[in-house]
């Protein structure tokens, strides 16, 4: 009978399973705020390296879409996709209150032990160089 078959999925079961794929506990265990404990960060510029301790916040929470993550830090937001233990920023994304606006190479990295592990990486384009950016930084949940 053609009324008593029911449809394998409508936009509401879609939906409701999206939902669910966002607050597992993958994105979950991410969410909140991270202090830097330990790290540093720098540039290497012609010959030159100038460098310095990390401190601060960086604010992680859920996207609206699919398994990515939101990342605040210095009143900017990224956008990182979630892949296992280890997030990487979306290529091109850019902070107007950073010396080096965007950074090439992004990754966090969740830890066995909660914590998450930092690294920055790659070739940015400053003052006229090509100049080399690093980082390795712990961060642990508020």
């Amino acid at each position: 009978g053609y009324g008593g078959e029911v449809p394998l999925m409508d936009a509401g079961v879609a939906d409701v399973a999206l939902g669910d794929a966002l607050t597992d506990g993958a994105v979950v265990a991410w969410s909140g705020t991270w202090t830097f404990t330990s790290g540093s960060q720098g540039l290497m510029c012609g010959g030159s390296i100038s460098a310095g301790n990390v401190s601060g916040n960086l604010a992680i929470s859920a996207s609206t879409s699919g398994r990515a993550l939101i990342v605040q830090e210095d009143g900017c937001s990224f956008v990182f996709t979630l892949d296992g233990g280890t997030a990487t920023s979306e290529p091109n994304q850019s902070c107007a209150a950073w010396t080096v606006a965007t950074i090439p190479m992004w990754t966090l990295t969740m830890q066995p032990d909660g914590t998450l592990i930092e690294k920055l990486s790659g070739e940015v384009w400053l003052d006229g160089q090509v100049c080399e950016i690093w980082g390795g930084s712990t961060l642990v949940r508020q």
